[in-house]
């Protein structure tokens, strides 16, 4: 016999119920999400809207040492009123079974870097092991590692170039997540124990790597950099320190080509950066740019220096603002796993790391005056500098 009216309401109800648990709004599952970048709104569609089988990528551009492990770490976030945590899949440093991290930094080198090599290295491992980790009904992909800065030009060309990739199919939106730390103190952290050896000499058992191990970038590796050297024996002639504080530039004007190709517009989170002074970019991405330090005060630039073209602020405000950028919010006891250093400074005696290594800033001038640059890039630096 035909089911009552009756009955039919109550299925009714019941499914509406158990389709809206846990996840937003009908209407604000077809909303958006407005941010502030410079002043100015910017409307973006939610991350974990439900709609359909579509899916975002969040990825992270950064030195290292940035604080990115506990930035990718599902226990630092809660979920929002507009995303379940459950829907958001975390990764960090991760490639897919059959190669690694150093395996990637190897053939890196081995070809140059090309934009076609950071193509393929996606379409054999990173995507298919994303798809893969997405298939159980997840919504969100991060990945704020720094592993990025040898596949970005290829996944930015991949993206752009061929959107209809059978690896793409589904992607919604992509958002990029620049996590800058002071300068001089991103350089330091690369140096303190275990490698506070290569800090201060030039004595490496690998003279191409800024520290032994590294997986960072080199200028001299036989792939196109931003800051080439002004000769062939210069890059001897740093310290590991000074090394460091190259790889931070080079990072940084990687993300300024960058960033000016693919941004829209650059969403001022706490700790905004220099991208957010052009709010007319007209990328296809949303980004946000995160930056903080570790003193008590910025440090404060000489009277020869730009102005400070960003906010600085303390790690646990850039929690909040990329947890909110994701599409979460930020758990109310973020563990900071401090993954790269074993230094121990006193909760009481709260030094900085540039008065841990006041050497740090002769060694930059130094640095400054071997590496030749052009105005531009000095200009660059110099305004980091200014507030970092």
């Amino acid at each position: 016999c035909a089911p009552s009216t009756s009955a039919l309401l109550l299925v009714y109800i019941a499914l509406i119920a158990w389709s809206t648990e846990d996840t937003p709004a009908a209407s604000e599952a077809l909303g958006h999400l407005s941010l502030s970048a410079n002043g100015q709104r910017v409307t973006q569609p939610l991350l974990c809207d439900g709609i359909g089988s579509a899916w975002t990528i969040a990825l992270g551009y950064s030195t290292g040492h940035v604080g990115t492990t506990t930035l990718c770490d599902p226990a630092t976030y809660e979920s929002s009123h507009d995303c379940p945590r459950r829907l958001v899949e975390f990764g960090f440093e991760q490639l897919g079974r059959d190669i690694d991290k150093r395996r990637l930094r190897v053939d890196h080198r081995k070809h140059h870097g090309t934009v076609s090599f950071q193509t393929s290295q996606l379409r054999r491992h990173y995507l298919p092991m994303v798809r893969g980790r997405l298939a159980k009904g997840k919504r969100v992909w991060v990945d704020l590692s720094h592993m990025s800065i040898f596949l970005m030009d290829g996944f930015v060309d991949l993206l752009l170039s061929n959107p209809a990739d059978s690896l793409l199919v589904g992607l919604n939106l992509v958002k990029l997540v620049r996590v800058r730390r002071a300068r001089l103190e991103t350089a330091i952290s690369w140096c303190i124990p275990p490698k506070q050896t290569n800090c201060y000499d030039t004595n490496f058992e690998d003279s191409s790597q800024p520290i032994a191990g590294a997986f960072v970038l080199s200028p001299n590796e036989g792939y196109p950099v931003e800051l080439p050297l002004p000769n062939m024996t210069a890059w001897e002639e740093l310290t590991g320190i000074q090394r460091a504080m190259w790889y931070a530039d080079e990072i940084e004007a990687r993300w300024q080509r960058i960033g000016r190709q693919v941004c829209r517009g650059a969403v001022a989170g706490a700790g905004s950066g220099a991208l957010s002074d052009s709010p007319h970019l007209a990328g296809p991405w949303p980004c946000l740019e995160v930056t903080w330090t570790k003193a008590r005060t910025p440090q404060a630039g000489n009277a020869d220096q730009l102005a400070c073209p960003v906010t600085v602020t303390d790690y646990g405000s850039i929690v909040s603002a990329v947890a909110e950028f994701i599409g979460l919010r930020a758990a109310a006891h973020v563990q900071d796993h401090r993954h790269h250093t074993k230094l121990k400074v006193s909760a009481v005696n709260q030094n900085t790391s540039l008065e841990l290594f006041p050497e740090a800033m002769e060694l930059h001038g130094d640095y400054l005056r071997k590496m030749h640059f052009n105005a531009s890039t000095l200009r660059l630096i110099q305004a980091q500098l200014a507030c970092l």
